[in-house]
């Protein structure tokens, strides 16, 4: 995750589209990964502006509430 965010800073990519890193076919628990970004996002490596908007995509073909755990884990974030 650290080194995702800082290749795409040291690029000056201004907007950026995250993912749920493994929560639909292999199952990783979408809790764990939406609090391992938030607590990533949050540190002071990552505070300053680098990024204009950052994006989660989510698929959830399943409705296995991926969607709506990165938007209750995430939603509001601002970096």
């Amino acid at each position: 995750m650290r080194l995702c965010l800082r290749m795409a800073a040291r690029r000056g990519h201004g907007l950026l589209v995250l993912g749920a890193l493994g929560c639909g076919a292999f199952k990783n628990p979408k809790e764990e990964v939406a609090a391992c970004w938030l607590e990533v996002l949050r540190e002071a490596e990552f505070q300053g502006g680098w990024w204009e908007e950052l994006w989660f995509a989510v698929l959830d073909r399943r409705n296995e509430g991926n969607f709506e755990v990165f938007e209750e884990v995430l939603g509001g974030v601002e970096v």
